[in-house]
């Protein structure tokens, strides 16, 4: 998340034939270490043709700048922004983890964890 769109897209490459070789399978899902998910992901992702991202985790933050405190709990398509028309039409569909409060309606359980 934190590197240019440039090399971003190089490692998503490169990530992604050395799965197709060993496995003779073309990956279609992913989920970035450490769950760390930025913008410039969406759109390597889309290039490289993957059409699931399990990334996000609700109701959490990361040290390093990812912040899914706000995030949906439920599946959404990306990308959401118009700045991604460039990618022919495609779309991602985002599933997040939950990781977060294990009792419904999880978005209640948040904003009591966050004022106490």
């Amino acid at each position: 998340m934190n590197l240019p769109y440039e090399l971003e897209l190089e490692k998503m490459r490169a990530l992604t034939s050395q799965v197709e070789n060993s496995t003779r399978i073309k990956p279609q899902a992913f989920r970035a270490g450490r769950w760390a998910f930025g913008p410039e992901m969406v759109k390597a992702h889309i290039v490289c043709a993957y059409r699931i991202d399990s990334s996000v985790t609700p109701m959490t933050f990361s040290k390093e700048g990812s912040s899914y405190e706000s995030s949906e709990t439920e599946p959404y398509w990306l990308p959401q922004r118009n700045d991604y028309t460039q990618c022919n039409g495609n779309i991602l569909l985002e599933i997040p983890v939950t990781v977060g409060f294990n009792r419904w309606p999880f978005e209640f359980w948040q904003r009591v964890h966050l004022r106490l």
